[in-house]
Parts: C-alpha cells; structure tokens; sequence
C-alpha cells in the first residue's frame, strides 16, 4: 500500500516515511521496509483494518544518499543480501556521496569514514572490494551474483591486479588491460554456461 499521507490506527507499531518536497508522494524511510512486509503478510492473511492502516511518522527528508544509506543498513541488518547486491548497492552510494562533495575521488579511508557515519559498517578492506566488484566484475553479467567477498578479496582481485601489474612491464597500459585482456575473458565466462542453475561458481576455476 502506497503511502499518501499520515494516518492512525491503535497498532503500536508505525512507519517511518518522508518525502522529497511539497506535493511529492510519501516513501519508506528508515527501517520500516521489514514492518511494511510484515503488516502486508497480516493484512493479507486476516483482511483485519487495523493491519490496513497504520500510523506513519514523518522524517524530514535528509537527501538521497541518506535514504539510501538507511535502505542498505536495513536490508544488511535483515541479512540474506548477496556480497554482489551489497557492493553495487555501496558502490553507487559512494559514487552519489562523491558527487555531491564535488571535490573528485576520495581515498579509501574517507570512503570508509563516509560510510560509517552514515550508519553503516565498513572498513577500508570491504570498501575496496565493494568497488572492484562494482567497476571491474560487472561483464561476468549473471555470475557475478554467485560471488562472495571470499572469491573477489582472496582470489580475484589480487590475482588480477597481480596480472595487471605483469600487463605493465609489456608495456600495457591499464586501459588496453582492462577492456582487452580482461573483459572479453569475464564476458566469456558469463556466457560459458547456463549458470541459472543448481551448479555453484567456482572462483578458481
């Protein structure tokens, strides 16, 4: 159920809801996505009223990158969310986080800082495989689902950063590396197999 306005019922439970200016329709805020799936598995269960209608509590509306922040460390503290979906998910934060700096790319550690006061739990090791994951594994498409922080920080990218570096003393520059030596090999491994099915991805193979 859409949100367009403050309503109440006698639940003792409430969302959490905001919205970008006057006129602008209510979204779920911080924390209440797990209470909106709760309420619909009761409404729809028992099409009782009270589980219909709920109070919601209005947060004023603190930007983009704070609302996503607190979507992420909702879905991260529920647990069930993928390595990939949570480093394309810090991935853009940090980029949106970035953008509105307006002062260029932050080292690793700001990025970490950045994060944490968002609420969120990061140190500079997950930043930095969160952002490899995001930028340099996105052509193995469907696969990259399947990786773990394991198969990206103890196999993958040190291996291919390993490999970047041999590239350099034949005179490859990191461009011509990443776009024709290493893209066309993750683009292949997408499309090698049906990897929709039970057979899990192995990282060394």
């Amino acid at each position: 159920r859409s949100v367009t306005g403050v309503q109440t019922c006698a639940l003792p439970i409430s969302l959490t809801v905001t919205r970008r200016g006057d006129g602008a329709r209510y979204m779920l805020s911080a924390g209440s996505n797990t209470t909106l799936e709760i309420l619909k598995h009761l409404w729809e269960t028992t099409r009782e009223e009270r589980f219909r209608q709920v109070r919601c509590v209005v947060q004023p509306y603190e930007g983009e990158t704070r609302l996503l922040a607190q979507h992420l460390g909702e879905n991260l503290n529920r647990g069930g969310m993928r390595f990939w979906e949570v480093a394309k998910g810090m991935a853009e934060l940090l980029a949106m986080i970035e953008a509105e700096r307006g002062g260029g790319p932050m080292s690793v550690r700001d990025q970490a800082e950045a994060l944490t006061s968002r609420g969120l739990r990061a140190d500079k090791t997950s930043v930095s495989r969160w952002r490899f994951a995001a930028e340099r594994l996105d052509m193995l498409g469907p696969v990259a689902s399947r990786l773990t922080r394991l198969d990206v920080g103890d196999l993958i990218q040190p291996r291919l950063t390993l490999l970047r570096l041999l590239a350099s003393r034949f005179a490859i520059d990191e461009t011509t590396y990443w776009s024709e030596i290493v893209e066309p090999v993750l683009a292949a491994i997408a499309i090698d197999r049906d990897w929709h099915g039970s057979e899990g991805f192995d990282a060394n193979g």
